[in-house]
C-alpha cells in the first residue's frame, strides 16, 4: 500500500474536502452520514487492535467526517426562539452582547451581536446578528451588553450571475440576520464588558504610541501589520495596495507569520550551532523549531488572532511545520502541509471556503513544489531564489485572486519582489522590535516606527475565470513544471517517458485554453442574439443590453444613498460584467441623476473602458453627480450634447432610439413645475432588434408618461416593458400602458424595500392586462435573450421559456 501512498495524509485530506464540498451542495443527509461515520469507526478500531489493512475505510471516514461537519451551516436547523424567526417584520427593542471586537470601516461600525431578547416585554431569543451603524456611536467592546431600536433583517444575496454569496458567509459565521440602527435612535450601553485583559491593554498602548509617532498615512498599515487592526486603513489606501498586487501584505496571515517562523529558526539555528548536544541529532535544527514557536505565538496573540480567522490558520500552520521538524528526522513538506489543513478543517470547516484559507495554502503549495522541481544548479544566489518564491506565489495564487477579486497586477511580480522582502524583513521585524523595545524605552519604540513606510500602485483588471479554467491552468503549470524538471541530457526510459507524458499533457491543455477562448469569443462578440439583463441591484434600476458583435449598452447603475459603504458598481455591476468577460462599455445611459440610478456607475466609468455617455442636461447639485462628471473627463469619454442623442441610433439588426424627454424640456421647466423633478426627465430608450422591442423608461411619473404619450404615439409599441419608476403609483398610467402593450413586465426593485415598491395597485393592473410579471426583488437579475422573434426570459432563480405566436 505505501508504494501507492507515498503522502497518505492528501488522500485524507482531499477525502475531508470532498467530503465538505459535498455536504455543502447536497445537504441534509445526516443520519445516513452518522450512520457511515459509525461503520468507519468500527473497521478503523479493528484494523487498530488487529493490525489489519483499514486504509480506505480511513479515507471514507473523513469523506464522512467533512460531509457531516460542514451540516449546520449548509442546512442549519433553528429552534423556535432564533432570531430568524423574528426578521422582516416589525422595529424591535434589541438586547444582546457583542461577541466580538467592533470593526471601524470609513464612517461605519460593525459587530457581531448574540442576540439575548426583543421587544419591550423581553423575548428570550437566541441566534447571532450582524449589526452595524454610523453616526456618534458610544465606544463599545467586546463583552458589552447593548439595546437599541432597529428591524432585524434576513439575510438575501442579490441574484447576478457572479455575485458573492453573502448568505454563505455570514452562516459561516453563524450570523442569520442584520440590523442597521440608524444615527436618530442609537444605542444604550446596559452593561460594560469585562475589564480589558493585559494583552488588550498592551495592544492599545502600542496602538496609542503608533499614533503619538504620526507616521501619516502609514499609521493604519502600522497597526494592521503589527497588531492587526485594519480599522485605520482607507478605502483608497486598500485600492492602492490592491492595484500594486500587494494587498495581500495587508492582513496578518501566512506570509507574516511565515517570515517570523523563518527570521526567528535562522536566529536560534545560529545560536544553538555553539551549543553541540551528543545525545540529540539534529539538535540545532530541532532547537531552533523548539524556541521558535515562541515568537510565532507571542505574534499571533499580539495581533490578536482570536478575531482573525486568518491569523489563526497561519499560526496552527506554522505550529504544524515546526512540530514536524521536531519530530521527524526528514519531513516531508507537502506531507506537512497536508497535517496543518487537516487540523484547520477539523477545527474550522468553513475555512475551505476562506480566500485566506485558499490563498494561503495554494502559496504555499507552490511554492514547495516549484522549487522541488527547479534544479538546485539552476537556483542561482539567494536573491534569485528570492525572485523564485515570488515567482511561485504569485502562480499559484493568480487564478483564485482572479476568481474573487477580479484584478490582476500587471507589476505584481516585481511589487512582491520589492515589497515582500521590505515589509516582511524591514517593516514588521522593525514593529515588533518596536513592541519589544516598549518595555523599555518608548522613544527607541517610536524610531522604528518611523523607519517603516511605504506606498505603490498600479494594476490591469481582467475577467473572472472558471473553475474549469482555474483546474486546467494548475493541470498546465504542473505539466511544465515537470518538463523542465527532467534534464534533457536524460536519456532513460523513465525519463524520457516523463518528458512526452508532460510535453502531451502540456499540448493538450494549449489546446483546450485555445477552444475555451474561442468559446467566450462566441460568447462575448460573435452571437447572434440580442441579451438583455435587468440586473439586481436593491432598491435601484441598472439593466445590460449585448448587441450581436459585441456592443454592450448599460442603463443607469443602480446604488444606494450618499455616505453608504457598500458601492453597487463595485460590488454588483463589475463582478457580473467581468464574468461576462465584458471589460469595454459602448454606451452608458444616464435616465437622471438620482442616487438609485446614478451612484453604481461612478466605479465602471473609473475602472472600466468606457467610450460614451448619455445623459439629459438636466444638472443636479448632489455631489455624486459632480463626481461623476469628473471621472468622464478625466477619463476623457466621450458625452454627446442630449440634443445630439435624441432620434435613431443603429445597432446591428435594430437600432436603439431615445424618445424622451423633449429637447427643449429645459426651457419649459419654469412654466411647468413638474419637469423640475429628476424623475420626470429621465431619459427613456426603446431598443428595437428585428420584431422584439424593450422600452426602458427610467423613472417616468404620470405627467411625463402622458406627454411621451402624444411625443411617441405608436412608436412605443414594445414586447418588454422595464416597468417605469420600480412600479411605483405614481406611474405606470392607463394611456401608456396601452401604448406600450407589452408582454413582459419587468419590476427593478429592492426586497423588502421601505417604499414598499413594487405598488400592490400596479402589480394588480398588471396581472389584468394578461402581462407576464418578473421582478428583480423575487427572482433576482432577469436576462432576455431574443434572435428578433422567440423570446426566452431567464430569472435567476428560475427559467421561462415563451414563444408567441406572432411576432411583434
Amino acid at each position: 500500500m505505501d508504494k501507492f501512498r507515498p503522502r497518505p495524509v492528501i488522500y485524507l485530506l482531499l477525502a475531508l474536502i470532498v467530503g465538505i464540498l459535498s455536504g455543502s451542495a447536497f445537504p441534509d443527509h445526516r443520519i445516513l452520514t452518522g450512520f457511515v461515520i459509525l461503520i468507519c469507526v468500527s473497521f478503523i478500531v479493528r484494523w487498530l487492535i488487529q493490525k489489519k489493512p483499514a486504509f480506505l475505510w480511513l479515507v471514507l471516514f473523513c469523506f464522512a467526517w467533512g460531509y457531516f461537519s460542514v451540516q449546520p451551516f449548509a442546512s442549519p436547523r433553528f429552534p423556535p426562539n432564533h432570531v430568524i424567526n423574528f426578521t422582516d417584520k416589525y422595529k424591535w427593542l434589541i438586547i444582546g452582547v457583542i461577541d466580538e471586537k467592533p470593526i471601524k470601516s470609513e464612517n461605519r461600525l460593525k459587530f457581531n451581536l448574540e442576540v439575548e431578547t426583543l421587544g419591550s416585554n423581553r423575548t428570550p431569543v437566541t441566534g447571532k446578528i450582524r449589526v452595524s451603524t454610523s453616526g456618534n456611536v458610544p465606544e463599545l467592546s467586546r463583552g458589552d451588553k447593548i439595546s437599541f431600536v432597529a428591524m432585524v433583517k434576513s439575510i438575501r444575496n442579490f441574484g447576478n450571475p457572479g455575485g458573492f454569496d453573502y448568505e454563505r458567509y455570514m452562516a459561516f459565521k453563524r450570523v442569520w440576520a442584520t440590523a442597521y440602527v440608524h444615527e436618530s435612535y442609537g444605542i444604550d450601553i446596559l452593561e460594560k464588558g469585562p475589564e480589558k485583559g493585559r494583552l488588550e491593554d498592551f495592544r492599545g498602548k502600542i496602538s496609542a504610541l503608533i499614533d503619538e509617532t504620526k507616521p501619516g498615512k502609514h499609521i493604519g498599515i502600522l497597526k494592521a501589520m503589527i497588531i492587526g487592526d485594519k480599522g485605520e486603513i482607507s478605502q483608497s489606501l486598500r485600492e492602492d495596495f490592491s492595484r500594486a498586487g500587494i494587498a495581500h501584505l495587508l492582513a496578518i496571515s501566512g506570509l507574516h507569520i511565515g517570515i517570523i517562523a523563518g527570521l526567528a529558526f535562522i536566529f536560534f539555528q545560529w545560536l544553538l550551532s555553539y551549543f553541540q548536544f551528543s545525545f540529540w541529532d539534529g539538535w540545532p535544527i530541532k532547537g531552533a523549531a523548539f524556541f521558535s514557536l515562541f515568537p510565532i505565538l507571542a505574534y499571533g496573540f499580539l495581533a490578536d488572532m482570536s478575531a482573525s480567522g486568518a491569523t489563526q490558520r497561519a499560526v496552527i500552520m506554522t505550529v504544524v511545520y515546526l512540530v514536524a521538524i521536531l519530530i521527524e528526522n526528514k519531513h516531508d513538506p507537502i506531507n506537512t502541509l497536508g497535517i496543518a489543513a487537516m487540523v484547520i478543517l477539523i477545527a474550522d470547516t468553513p475555512s475551505l471556503f476562506s480566500v485566506s484559507f485558499q490563498l494561503s495554502f495554494s502559496a504555499v503549495l507552490s511554492i514547495i513544489y516549484g522549487q522541488s522541481k527547479i534544479p538546485k544548479d539552476c537556483r542561482g544566489g539567494k536573491l534569485f531564489s528570492a525572485f523564485l518564491v515570488s515567482l511561485f506565489t504569485i502562480i499559484g495564487t493568480l487564478p483564485f485572486i482572479m476568481l474573487y477579486y477580479q484584478n490582476v497586477t500587471l507589476v505584481g511580480l516585481f511589487a512582491n519582489f520589492v515589497f515582500v522582502p521590505v515589509i516582511g524583513f524591514v517593516v514588521i521585524p522593525l514593529g515588533l522590535l518596536s513592541v519589544l523595545l516598549y518595555l523599555f524605552s518608548a522613544q527607541a519604540a517610536s524610531v522604528c516606527i518611523h523607519i517603516s513606510a511605504f506606498v505603490l500602485k498600479n494594476t490591469l483588471e481582467i475577467v473572472t475565470p472558471t473553475y474549469f479554467e482555474i483546474f486546467a491552468f494548475y493541470i498546465l503549470a504542473w505539466a511544465i513544471l515537470n518538463r523542465i524538471s527532467i534534464r534533457p541530457e536524460a536519456s532513460d526510459e523513465k525519463n524520457r517517458f516523463a518528458r512526452k507524458r508532460a510535453t502531451s499533457i502540456a499540448a493538450i491543455l494549449i489546446f483546450v485554453f485555445i477552444g475555451d477562448a474561442y468559446y467566450w469569443l462566441n460568447q462575448r462578440f460573435w452571437h447572434d442574439d440580442l441579451r438583455v439583463t435587468v440586473i439586481d441591484v436593491g432598491q435601484g434600476s441598472s439593466a445590460l443590453v449585448e448587441t450581436p458583435g459585441g456592443e454592450c449598452f448599460l442603463f443607469d447603475g443602480g446604488g444606494f444613498p450618499e455616505g453608504s459603504v457598500f458601492d453597487v458598481g463595485e460590488r454588483i455591476l463589475a463582478p457580473l460584467l467581468l464574468k461576462k468577460r465584458i471589460k469595454t462599455i459602448d454606451t452608458i445611459v444616464l435616465s437622471h441623476s438620482d442616487s438609485d440610478h446614478l451612484n453604481g456607475l461612478l466605479y465602471i466609468v473609473d475602472h472600466f473602458n468606457v467610450r460614451s455617455v448619455w445623459k439629459n442636461n438636466n444638472e443636479c447639485d448632489e455631489t455624486n453627480y459632480f463626481r461623476f462628471l469628473e471621472l468622464i473627463q478625466e477619463n476623457g469619454i466621450y458625452t454627446p450634447e442630449f440634443k445630439d442623442i435624441i432620434g435613431e441610433h443603429e445597432i446591428k439588426r435594430g437600432c436603439a432610439v431615445v424618445l424622451y424627454p423633449p429637447e427643449d424640456f429645459i426651457e419649459k421647466q419654469e412654466k411647468e413645475p413638474w419637469r423640475k423633478k429628476p424623475n420626470n426627465t429621465s431619459v427613456v430608450v426603446k431598443v428595437t432588434f428585428e420584431s422584439v422591442s424593450f422600452l426602458f423608461p427610467g423613472d417616468i411619473e404620470a405627467e411625463a408618461e402622458q406627454e411621451l404619450v402624444e411625443m411617441a404615439g405608436d412608436k412605443l409599441k414594445s414586447t418588454v416593458l422595464v416597468a417605469p419608476h420600480h412600479g411605483s403609483k405614481t406611474s405606470s398610467t392607463d394611456a401608456f400602458l396601452d401604448a406600450v402593450n407589452p408582454e413582459y413586465v419587468i419590476v427593478s426593485a429592492g426586497w423588502n424595500n421601505r417604499f414598499h415598491l413594487p405598488h400592490p395597485s400596479v402589480i394588480k393592473k398588471y396581472e389584468e392586462r394578461g402581462y407576464q410579471i418578473f421582478r428583480t426583488d423575487e427572482s433576482g437579475a432577469i436576462s432576455v435573450s431574443t434572435d428578433g422573434e422567440r423570446v426566452v426570459i431567464e430569472p435567476y432563480y428560475q427559467k421561462v421559456e415563451n414563444l408567441p405566436d406572432s411576432p411583434l
